[in-house]
């Protein structure tokens, strides 16, 4: 996996049983009835990593000098509607983000009822994880969605000062994940990243890289 490959040059394999687990859906399971094609494709089991390439969605880079992005939160309660709507426990899925300021934006769209999309905001006492990266360490969930809030310059400008000195954070993020990641940024913000850069090509050598708008 792309772990492997870049922080333990391809030296840490699975066993084989791990290797071969993905995510399980109800048989019965109905889709959302806004659910985009991207988010639908973006969460089939057959995909153990994703990459969904967030682009304009009429936010300003830096315009609030915020690391946060409102179309990313949107498209991450999108994802968690079709993995709650598909039998996925709240319990197994939880959520990245490097920034606190992503996730309150996160839990605001999450806690909150968003009729256009028919989606019910969740309890307070919902047991999914939202959290930043070093806060999250040690906890693992069937499903992990990372937000890098990278519609806005200032979390671009973060994100390379954060990574480039602390690389094993994007690894830890990375490996929470036992059957299934979904990152969510923006690929042209992330392409001049180090690390970044290497997880997009894996990605688009897998063919999952997919691009998403509302």
């Amino acid at each position: 996996n792309f772990s492997s490959k870049v922080f333990y040059e391809d030296t840490l394999e699975a066993a084989p049983t791990v290797a071969k687990r993905v995510l399980t859906f109800l048989p019965a399971a109905t889709a959302p009835l806004t659910e985009a094609p991207a988010i639908k494709q973006a969460i089939q089991p057959a995909y153990p990593l994703v990459f969904l390439d967030i682009r304009d969605h009429g936010e300003s880079a830096g315009q609030t000098g915020q690391k946060s992005s409102n179309a990313e939160a949107r498209a991450v309660r999108a994802i968690v509607q079709g993995l709650l709507a598909r039998g996925i426990a709240q319990k197994d899925i939880g959520i990245i983000s490097p920034y606190r300021a992503q996730v309150a934006t996160i839990r605001r769209h999450l806690y909150s009822d968003h009729v256009t999309t028919g989606w019910s905001a969740l309890t307070l006492d919902s047991p999914m994880s939202i959290d930043t990266v070093d806060r999250f360490q040690g906890g693992e969930r069937l499903v992990i969605i990372m937000s890098f809030a990278t519609s806005q310059t200032p979390a671009v400008e973060s994100l390379l000062r954060d990574f480039l000195t602390n690389p094993s954070r994007l690894n830890v993020a990375l490996t929470r994940a036992q059957r299934k990641l979904i990152v969510v940024g923006s690929a042209p913000a992330l392409e001049g990243l180090p690390y970044f850069q290497r997880l997009l090509s894996y990605c688009r050598s897998m063919g999952t890289v997919i691009a998403y708008s509302e």
